[in-house]
């Protein structure tokens, strides 16, 4: 072969192999393209088909179940949280008054999450309403879902004229960790919660100080509220309560002074209960809140020391954040505001497109 058909030679091959080289990086564009389209069609379906996730706004929504409840994170980006505690036990008397229970806390904020990630949320059981037929029957006195104080009542005497304490409303959270609501280090995991309120105590006696009906202090936020006539009994704070994420249970007993008083609001720590039913303090307290990111709240590290600084050891950190307690004007999960949070809890976690 001749000088000219080497040269002739090379210009070929040079351009097949540019030829092929660019058919080669077409299909590869190709290839990406679709399989770029392939993920965002399944994050889509992912954000629509997932159970959790009930309609076109990316909301899923939470109700009291007993249990906790999982949502796994479908797309990476940002989303808003928002928790209603729980109210305490309460009757109404036309004789011999009304005893509410203090009214649940809320809680939100905004926080950045990645596909796949799993939260668990626990939705406050509310301490319950007493009238005639279920008034005096232990069967309902018991302590609530989510950290809500059992309530009491003085054994020795009738439905009518004895002693009753109510049970506190359970806490509502979202945790790292899921397990049992008492669970140790699923309660360290917590990185948001929206105190209960405590229950409220009833005295039918009708002679002297025993006279009396007094409401349950409601959930608060950095602390808890006290029952509204209490002397003693103690709401928790952002160190300290009854327990750390536990209402205490009310007084129970037979013919004493202190029997038959409500049991404190679940919370980031519950509330006391009522102390005595003689004295206006037969009331349970509050529970008090928690934010991961919150100013003025009191995290912990993994072993459940506090840290004196507002961000959770997960590093989950909500921005935007508002905590507002049980006596005051806050949103209603249906629209509009509401003075407190009334029956069960609830949550909503929102994707923010």
């Amino acid at each position: 072969m001749n000088k000219r058909g080497i040269v002739l030679s090379g210009l070929v091959y040079a351009l097949l192999t540019f030829f092929l080289l660019l058919v080669v990086g077409l299909l590869s564009i190709l290839w990406y393209r679709q399989n770029t389209i392939d993920e965002l069609s399944r994050d889509a379906n992912a954000i629509y088909d997932d159970p959790y996730i009930p309609n076109e706004e990316y909301t899923a929504e939470f109700f009291y179940s007993g249990d906790y409840q999982v949502f796994n994170v479908p797309i990476t980006g940002r989303y808003e949280i928002e928790l209603w505690g729980a109210q305490g036990g309460s009757t109404t008397s036309a004789v011999k008054g009304e005893s509410l229970g203090g009214k649940g806390a809320y809680t939100s904020g905004k926080i950045y999450l990645n596909k796949g990630e799993s939260l668990y949320f626990y939705i406050g059981q509310s301490g319950g309403d007493f009238s005639s037929s279920n008034i005096g029957n232990i069967n309902f006195y018991s302590a609530t879902f989510n950290g809500g104080g059992a309530g009491a009542l003085d054994v020795s005497e009738s439905s009518d004229t004895g002693e009753h304490g109510f049970p506190g409303g359970g806490a509502t959270d979202v945790r790292l960790v899921n397990g049992a609501w008492n669970n140790t280090t699923s309660l360290r995991s917590r990185i948001m919660v929206a105190a209960g309120g405590g229950g409220g105590g009833w005295s039918g006696n009708g002679s002297g100080d025993q006279y009396y009906a007094g409401g349950g202090g409601a959930g608060g936020s950095l602390s808890g509220i006290g029952a509204p006539t209490a002397t003693s009994s103690t709401p928790g704070t952002q160190t300290s309560g009854y327990a750390f994420g536990i209402g205490g249970n009310g007084i129970f007993g037979s013919s004493g002074n202190n029997n038959g008083t409500g049991g404190g609001g679940g919370g980031y720590y519950g509330g006391e209960k009522g102390l005595s039913f003689r004295k206006p303090n037969s009331s349970g307290s509050g529970g008090s809140s928690f934010i991961s990111g919150h100013s003025g709240c009191n995290a912990i590290n993994a072993s459940g020391s506090h840290t004196g600084q507002p961000n959770h050891y997960s590093g989950h950190i909500f921005n935007e954040t508002q905590m507002i307690d049980g006596n005051s004007s806050m949103p209603k999960p249906t629209g509009g505001t509401q003075i407190g949070h009334s029956g069960n809890g609830y949550a909503r976690i929102t994707y923010l497109p």
